[in-house]
């Protein structure tokens, strides 16, 4: 069964994503003009993208983590 994508759910999940208005509708222009190579490439580089967020927090988690374990260290030996 094929899932159909309303231009409805379109607009939610780019905004959700953090797309701008001005992405999010050439992004519906693409779509409605089935332009599906624009839309794939759009995709993978906002995946690059997001992706790429989560692996600068993740440094920043691992910092933390950093912290908190020797500042433990420091305390078990004072």
């Amino acid at each position: 069964m094929i899932q159909m994508l309303t231009k409805e759910d379109i607009q939610k999940s780019l905004e959700d994503m953090g797309c701008s208005s001005k992405q999010v509708q050439e992004f519906v222009d693409d779509f409605e003009n089935h332009r599906f190579e624009f839309l794939f490439l759009f995709l993978k580089k906002k995946r690059y993208e997001i992706l790429d967020e989560v692996h600068q927090k993740q440094k920043k988690i691992d910092h933390l983590d950093y912290l908190i374990y020797t500042l433990k260290n420091i305390q078990n030996k004072a």
